[in-house]
């Protein structure tokens, strides 16, 4: 169902490869706030996060193949809050050739940083590379971290990631790929604060509420609330 949504939805302009839905569309997506609000995943979440998890955004974009990698399809560093997790759906099959998150295992984390550092032996200049440069090259990852991972499966598959470390979706070079996802964190947007599309409260308690609620209409949060008790 989700895949037919987006693949009945008018065809936008085309940037870095890619096709890119406004959140308004992929907030209005059957079962999207369904699946971003699994009591499942909100747990993991939380757990990661050390702290009661906020959806900060919906996004979902198609990915036709090409030859050159563009944008996002180069390794980079997500900044969207001060510690993040994000929910990947494919919502086309993804191989391969089918453009597959690729990520970096421990680039998020401190300890592996502080030993990448030392390996480039130029604490400056590594600096510049790590926080500073915002696309970083195949050769320059692999050389100065490890191999990368490529995560691969059929539509409907899902998987939490923190972009905080490196990664990137691949260039697709045999098929196109479609696929949804669910940032969270901890404040609302501390770098980027979008315009988000806003529904009806549909939760009952107040945790469900805090969740979503950068995505209610006025006065949902505290009706929300008074339900919980």
């Amino acid at each position: 169902v989700m895949r037919d949504y987006f693949v009945g939805l008018p065809e936008i302009g085309l940037i870095d490869n890619t096709h890119t839905f406004s959140m308004a569309q992929v907030f209005r997506c059957p079962g999207m706030v369904k699946v971003a609000n699994d009591p499942k995943t909100i747990a993991i979440v939380e757990q990661y996060l050390g702290a009661p998890p906020m959806i900060l955004s919906y996004d979902a974009w198609s990915s036709p193949p090409a030859e050159t990698p563009m944008g996002a399809q180069s390794f980079h560093k997500d900044y969207n809050d001060i510690k993040i997790l994000k929910l990947f759906i494919y919502l086309s099959d993804v191989d391969a050739g089918g453009g597959p998150h690729t990520f970096v295992p421990g680039s998020h984390r401190h300890d592996m940083i502080c030993a990448a550092r030392d390996r480039y032996g130029d604490e400056e200049a590594f600096n510049k590379w790590f926080l500073g440069d915002l696309r970083k090259s195949d050769e320059d990852v692999q050389r100065i971290f490890r191999e990368a991972v490529e995560l691969t499966g059929p539509a409907g598959t899902c998987f939490l990631a923190d972009t905080s470390g490196l990664h990137k979706g691949a260039v697709p070079t045999t098929s196109t790929r479609l696929l949804a996802q669910v940032t969270y964190g901890i404040f609302p947007a501390v770098f980027v604060d979008a315009p988000r599309p806003q529904g009806p409260n549909i939760f009952k308690r107040s945790e469900e509420v805090y969740t979503n609620h950068l995505f209610l209409k006025p006065n949902c949060e505290t009706k929300g609330h008074e339900q919980s008790h």
